[in-house]
């Protein structure tokens, strides 16, 4: 009877430790800087496999990857795009890269690229450093994105073109915001909350002749 009670705690004990490693999870980096975009689902390039699950993702320094496939596995723990790091979503990927993660950390230099044809509504951003979302010249055109909430004191730069809108939901903390209008037509931005457009200046650049 003894026995049979400390079993059974060793077992609750061990499957106890299991499902708390699980439901920590673990952290992926792709850490190989390339001259090209990186391909998100090509294995090799991560340090514990493609992300799924709850894994935490990193985009190492200077690390270029395009979400080009729908096939891309979903994840739910965090993502960080280090210094000079380029997160790219063409359309033929999936925008759920950085709509399923609980929180989006973009340092200095680092930039999401669109070019999708979806509307998409973005996981929280924090600002470790000046950084960018670029709306890229083809599919992205006329689509809506939603922004916030958005915290950290840096410059969060937002680039647009052809009708493209940029909604901001929530009350954010950057302390300046530069709106950049690229190629044909205009992008238009909605400020849905008090304090939407942050803490500081407000820069507004129209598109190029």
């Amino acid at each position: 009877m003894i026995f049979s009670t400390y079993a059974r705690l060793g077992i609750t004990l061990l499957l106890s430790a299991t499902l708390c490693a699980n439901a920590v999870g673990e952290t992926t980096t792709l850490s190989t800087a390339a001259t090209k975009a990186t391909a998100w689902n090509e294995a090799a390039g991560w340090s514990s496999g493609v992300p799924s699950g709850k894994t935490d993702v990193v985009i190492g320094e200077g690390v270029k990857v395009s979400v080009n496939t729908r096939s891309t596995p979903t994840f739910s723990g965090t993502l960080t795009l280090r210094r000079d790091a380029i997160l790219h979503l063409p359309k033929t990927g999936t925008p759920k890269v950085v709509t399923a993660p609980i929180s989006i950390t973009l340092h200095d230099g680092a930039k999401i690229q669109l070019n999708m044809n979806a509307n998409i509504k973005f996981a929280p951003i924090t600002l470790a450093g000046d950084a960018s979302i670029e709306c890229l010249f083809g599919a992205s055109d006329k689509q809506t994105d939603n922004l916030g909430p958005i915290t950290g004191p840096h410059t969060l730069r937002v680039a647009g073109f052809n009708r493209h809108k940029y909604i901001f939901d929530h009350a954010n903390t950057f302390n300046k915001l530069i709106m950049d209008a690229e190629a044909v037509g205009y992008c238009e931005v909605f400020a849905r909350s008090p304090g939407a457009l942050g803490l500081g200046d407000v820069i507004l650049k129209a598109k190029k002749e």
